[in-house]
């Protein structure tokens, strides 16, 4: 289905950004993982990224404005806060669509499962240290997607509307035009 190649390449893209935010993260560079969020902001405007923490309290974003309040206070999207809020009791990558502000937005929760490598900032105790909640505008992929769907469905109906043309003429040609010679006969 098409929507699923959306999500897709979103899934790549996810997966591209959280590479760049892993490495300071594993080496507990603070600095260095708000200023890859930065980065994001700058080079993805169609992107909003939120790294949460175990308890689900905003640690890094693309937007300075949420950073230390709970991301289920932030976001409009009762569908997407509760995707947030599962993320944190069990580990989970799943997206929803959602409308936002006139907009189609991919919203995506990538659980961080806690590992040997993160032991040395976040200690065992967690087993899942948070989230990263990924926002995607995915507007026009999705008007794209929309219009593809309604020229196929035109192109159908027009093809079923000649078939039946077709079939009618042809049933009069070759089958009623025959009949009415043996009957005049």
């Amino acid at each position: 289905m098409m929507t699923d190649e959306i999500r897709a390449g979103a899934r790549m893209e996810t997966g591209l950004i959280y590479m760049g935010i892993e490495k300071p993260m594993i080496v507990g560079d603070n600095e260095g993982a708000a200023e890859e969020f930065s980065k994001i902001k700058t080079k993805f405007s169609h992107v909003s990224a939120y790294m949460t923490s175990y308890k689900g309290n905003i640690t890094y974003s693309t937007d300075d404005n949420t950073v230390r309040k709970d991301y289920t206070a932030v976001e409009a999207d009762k569908e997407l806060a509760g995707l947030h809020t599962r993320g944190l009791k069990e580990p989970i990558e799943e997206s929803v669509f959602i409308d936002q502000n006139g907009k189609k937005i991919l919203g995506s929760v990538f659980s961080i499962a806690n590992q040997r490598r993160c032991y040395h900032c976040h200690g065992e105790s967690e087993p899942i240290l948070g989230q990263l909640v990924m926002k995607l505008d995915v507007t026009n992929a999705w008007t794209a997607m929309e219009n593809q769907l309604l020229r196929s469905s035109i192109m159908g109906a027009v093809g079923l509307l000649a078939l039946i043309a077709f079939t009618v003429l042809a049933i009069r040609h070759f089958l009623i035009r025959r009949i009415s010679r043996l009957v005049a006969n």
